[in-house]
């Protein structure tokens, strides 16, 4: 579940950067499969490990949102950390 967890969170950070790529930085070229690899190479899964894990979840809406609330409280704390203390 933790890892879980963990990837989803880095996913929402990849659609987060895309966003801000395509939006203000005005790319199309994003490497996005480059971007999940790496994700998934740094939690130690792979990519058909989290879609399983995903669909599981998926058709189980209230486990997921009850991860989808923690993820958005980790969100909120890194959010609210000053910029220095992010990059250490």
């Amino acid at each position: 579940r933790e890892k879980f967890k963990s990837t989803l969170l880095g996913s929402q950070l990849i659609e987060a950067r895309l966003n801000h790529e395509m939006v203000n930085d005005k790319r199309l070229d994003m490497p996005v499969r480059e971007y999940y690899a790496e994700l998934f190479k740094a939690e130690g899964v792979s990519e058909q490990a989290f879609k399983t894990t995903f669909q599981w979840y998926v058709e189980h809406p209230a486990d997921l949102k009850v991860i989808y609330e923690e993820i958005l409280v980790e969100l909120q704390k890194r959010a609210d950390k000053p910029v220095a203390a992010i990059a250490h």
